[in-house]
């Protein structure tokens, strides 16, 4: 038994000069040696059936519901100071002469039972389900867990919550509801148990935590809950200014010295219950629930207001809500009702400098309140938008009716010019259509979202992942074809109890199996197996599967089992009204996970939903999915989890509940899940996929939103442009006080580069100046001025890299005649060519864009820009590597002594990698690996490196070059 090392507010028992871990009642005391609190004997202690805990030894964890359990065993008490003292039994216990204040116990593991377990881990889940006003608690592989010795059907699972009035946390009640080693027939490859818990009358956190064989401790996800919505839930912080506990409090007493002071009569007009959440360093959390379900901000004013009156003896740090962020006006941008831990856009359209919608996201937890996070950019009212946006953006801020539904089935009929930002409208209208039930339009809306979503899949992957990344959009598109589906609006397609929509890369199957006779589809190829609408498709009867399907050209089947749609039905009606609703996804584009991964899944993706029915299913729904790769391969069966449990909010592909299902057939997979939502198969390293309760990795949780760093990519640049200016400016100056040195051709080609290097910065900050003219003329103008010039300077440094292949690789080679002549026709002519030829076939490019700056855009950008620069950077890579070859074999000339060798090779390396371009190849990778984890690494070395060029050239021709040096010193003597 391992006890903590403290008598505090977590309560634990006081004997002697030990504190041990026995908590009594259903919450925590603090049994403390200050004089105040209830003392208990030891044969009080040992004959008390109302002191319970969990215990355990410092290797795991052993369980027992009664003091009295403990008796006869060896225990073997573990000092601070190392000193042991070794007692059989809890009688011996007053006999212990420890030297420390707070003692460790351990207990002999051979006392406890274990058990074989199966291949998976023990997971905790917990689900609401807000329709029978509960939690449910999943427990995943159970039979790795520890057992009760006094009751080995019991498991080591506790629950808490901090609901309860005055208590920091308190056990609640598990009820097991189902197991499926005794409730099901199927044979699970996992067994599953599910527990009930009834939420308290007041908002609180719920979270488990069991203990397993392996001794380690194995948490749930938490969540918040109450019984029934009673009102608003705030959290307000107070310093208390006089000490109203001279002495140790514990939770109970804190709250009536803050009743004793009048605290609480000052919200007794608004508050409907007031609770004590923390108390420390003279610091009280308290949670006050509003008497009515009112508008929130409507209470937050009420609990401001009356927090003037509040008694000089506290003074209020914050009221923040518990479960939102308040709607706020911030830098004249309007931001909505927001729900903790969610990122969001404003309500009217504000992009950023990148070209996407700004967002903040709403911040803290509930026990201390929600609060918004920074806003770090102004709206750029610059931004022009296509015409296609213009429209999304009118729908999704106006008044949603069915009607706008046709409108975006024909504006996405053509997706593949949509971009992340069209497709986060689109999301945020389809969502607040799924809130309405607009009966006279039923059939329209449910055609015209199917089409959307048809369209929907055949947009770019990489404008759909960027607008989950940034917006969570995709995972919005799926929750409102859940919601807009589940809400009985398919009820008049239904005449026979069946009916099937099938698109090119979309199919909906809605059936009452009891009236249709019909439970599942199977899925048939054309061959090519291009669309869906070209393939056939089957209905499955009642008392069918798998085994009685054509296995030819089989693609995937889906039912729900005959059993399990027995024990939902509790009455004919519910027989008349069950209802199964199938959708399949051609392709997995609306399922983006935030980190980049080299897993895929099968293709398609199943969705089966049965209305009021799907937080655990007591026969498991099977899936078959024919194999598109060989069987090396691993695969594994997910659901799409929409990641409420997430730090981010984002979707993620999670395998709790699915069961992968071996057999000899080399043709198909098999898998089965004990809950409804998104299936598929997923191809797959172990990156991707989520067990137990372990966190999944996120660009955003290791560093945050790229757009989070801006502000110091911002600075490292502008830093670094000045000291480039600042080289360059010393390289001009040596050029002008010294002839000699200027008349070397070397010297003429850096001060060309030196040229293209400055007039770069300054064109850069003209292109991205508020002030540059809305007039088109003038954002073509600079657009093409910053074209050439970064074309330029990329020209010159090729010319750079060809005179250090002469003097190195080519050692005893003669510049070629009229070098000069020839690197300028090459450095200011070349340039000029796809210039004009952007100019002359897509003048356009050069409009303001969405990124608010005048550059090439589209094809323009890729062929006139992109193309070039990845020529020359690989061409000056080659010459860097070639050049850095030949010196470290010493074949420089006149190196001097060998031990200089080393500082003149290190000095020529540094050189030349700025001097040629080389960081630009960290900008190249950050592009490429857009939304990895690797890319904002990549993206500040760009900044660190790219920005000093001129600089590093100044240090090395000017300041170290001897000759250079001397000359200056010349001057100065």
């Amino acid at each position: 038994m391992e006890v903590l090392s403290a008598c505090d507010e977590n309560g634990f028992y006081k004997h002697g000069d030990s504190c041990f871990g026995i908590i009594f009642g259903e919450s925590y005391d603090t049994p403390c040696p200050d004089g105040s609190y209830k003392y208990y004997n030891y044969t009080q202690l040992s004959n008390s059936e109302n002191f319970w805990m969990p215990l355990k030894n410092r290797n795991g964890r052993y369980i027992y519901t009664s003091i009295d359990k403990f008796n006869g065993m060896e225990w073997l008490p573990m000092t601070r100071m190392n000193k042991d003292c070794i007692i059989k039994n809890l009688t011996d216990f007053e006999q212990v002469d420890c030297a420390s204040k707070f003692n460790h116990m351990c207990i002999n593991k051979s006392h406890f039972k274990m058990q074989t377990t199966s291949k998976k881990n023990v997971r905790l889940e917990l689900k609401r389900d807000s329709k029978k006003e509960r939690l449910i608690l999943k427990v995943y592989s159970p039979e790795k867990l520890m057992r009760m010795l006094d009751d080995e059907r019991k498991y080591a699972i506790y629950c808490y919550t901090n609901a309860k009035k005055n208590a920091l946390k308190s056990l609640v009640n598990l009820k097991q509801v189902y197991n499926s080693s005794v409730n099901s027939q199927s044979k699970q490859i996992e067994q599953l148990l599910i527990y009930q818990i009834k939420p308290e009358d007041y908002p609180g956190q719920y979270w488990c935590k069991a203990y397993n064989l392996s001794e380690s401790e194995i948490n749930s996800n938490t969540l918040i809950a109450q019984k029934k919505e009673v009102g608003n839930e705030f959290s307000l912080k107070i310093r208390i200014i006089n000490n109203i506990c001279p002495e140790s409090c514990n939770i109970s007493t804190v709250s009536k010295h803050l009743e004793n002071y009048g605290l609480y009569r000052v919200f007794s007009r608004i508050k409907k219950e007031i609770r004590v959440m923390d108390y420390q360093n003279n610091t009280v959390l308290l949670h006050i629930t509003t008497k009515k379900n009112n508008d929130i901000s409507d209470d937050y004013m009420k609990l401001m207001n009356a927090s003037n009156e509040i008694p000089t003896e506290f003074k209020l740090d914050y009221i923040r809500s518990s479960e939102y962020c308040l709607p706020e006006m911030s830098s004249n941008t309007y931001w909505n009702l927001t729900s903790l831990g969610t990122k969001v856009a404003p309500r009217d359209l504000c992009l950023n400098p990148r070209g996407f919608p700004i967002t903040r996201t709403c911040l803290g937890d509930f026990l201390y309140g929600a609060y918004w996070s920074d806003n770090l950019y102004q709206c750029n009212d610059r931004v022009s938008l296509n015409y296609k946006t213009e429209i999304l953006y009118k729908i999704a801020t106006a008044n949603i009716t069915s009607n706008v539904t046709e409108t975006i089935k024909h504006i996405t009929a053509d997706s593949s010019d949509l971009t992340s930002v069209d497709f986060y409208f689109v999301a945020r209208t389809l969502y607040d259509l799924s809130s309405k039930k607009d009966k006279d339009e039923q059939d329209k809306v449910v055609v015209n979202l199917i089409d959307t979503i048809d369209n929907i899949m055949a947009g770019k992957v990489e404008a759909l992942k960027e607008s989950q990344v940034h917006l969570n959009a995709t995972d919005t598109i799926l929750n409102a074809i859940e919601n807009i589906l589940m809400n009985d609006i398919v009820d008049e397609y239904l005449g026979d109890g069946d009916f099937l929509i099938r698109k090119d890369k979309f199919l909906v199957h809605v059936t009452k199996p009891f009236m249709s006779n019909i439970s599942g589809i199977a899925v048939y190829s054309n061959g090519e197996n291009e669309i869906f609408d070209k393939g056939e498709v089957v209905r499955m009867k009642l008392n069918q599967t798998f085994d009685d399907l054509t296995k030819v050209n089989l693609d995937l089947a889906v039912y729900a089992p005959l059993k399990l749609l027995e024990n939902m039905i509790i009455d004919e009606e519910d027989k008349l009204n069950l209802t199964i609703i199938t959708t399949i996804f051609y392709n997995d584009k609306l399922f983006n996970t935030v980190e980049e991964t080299n897993s895929t899944t099968f293709g398609k993706v199943i969705s089966v939903s049965i209305p009021n029915f799907g937080l655990f299913l007591e026969e498991p729904i099977p899936l078959l999915f024919r194999n598109k790769i060989g069987k090396e391969f691993d695969s594994e069966c997910a659901y799409w989890d929409y990641g409420s449990n997430s730090p981010n909010k984002s979707g993620r592909w999670s395998s709790n509940g699915g069961n992968y299902m071996d057999s000899n057939d080399q043709e198909f997979s098999k898998c089965a899940f004990t809950h409804l939502t998104h299936f598929a198969l997923l191809i797959m390293s172990q990156k991707l996929l989520v067990h137990e309760d372990q966190e999944w990795p996120h660009f955003e949780d290791y560093f945050g939103d790229i757009e989070d760093h801006d502000s110091a990519l911002n600075i490292i640049t502008i830093i670094g442009c000045a000291l480039s200016l600042f080289g360059i400016s010393g390289i001009f100056l040596t050029a002008v006080c010294f002839r000699k040195w200027r008349q070397k051709a070397g010297t003429k080609i850096l001060l060309q580069l030196s040229i293209t290097i400055s007039l770069e910065i300054v064109v850069v900050h003209i292109a991205d100046s508020k002030y540059l003219p809305n007039a088109t003329w003038g954002c073509n103008a600079v657009g093409i001025c910053l074209h050439y010039v970064v074309l330029s300077k990329f020209s010159w440094m090729f010319v750079s890299a060809i005179l250090q292949y002469i003097r190195f690789v080519k050692v005893f080679a003669v510049l070629p005649p009229r070098i000069v002549l020839k690197a300028m026709i090459f450095g200011w002519c070349i340039p000029l060519l796809p210039v004009t030829l952007v100019v002359s076939f897509m003048p356009n490019n050069y409009n303001l864009g969405v990124q608010n700056f005048c550059y090439p855009t589209g094809l323009g950008l890729y062929l006139g820009i992109f193309a070039p620069i990845v020529l020359i950077v690989t061409a000056n890579l080659i010459v860097f590597t070639l050049v850095m070859k030949n010196v470290l074999e010493n074949r420089i000339e006149g190196c001097g002594k060998s031990r200089n060798m080393l500082k003149l090779q290190f000095y020529l390396a540094i050189l030349l990698f700025f001097m040629l371009g080389i960081p630009w190849v960290f900008g190249i990778l950050a592009e490429w690996l857009e939304h990895s984890i690797l890319q904002l690494m990549f993206v500040y070395l760009f900044c660190l490196t790219a920005t000093l060029q001129g600089f590093v050239l100044f240090i090395f021709y000017v300041l170290l070059d001897k000759d250079t040096r001397t000359m200056w010193k010349r001057i100065f003597k």
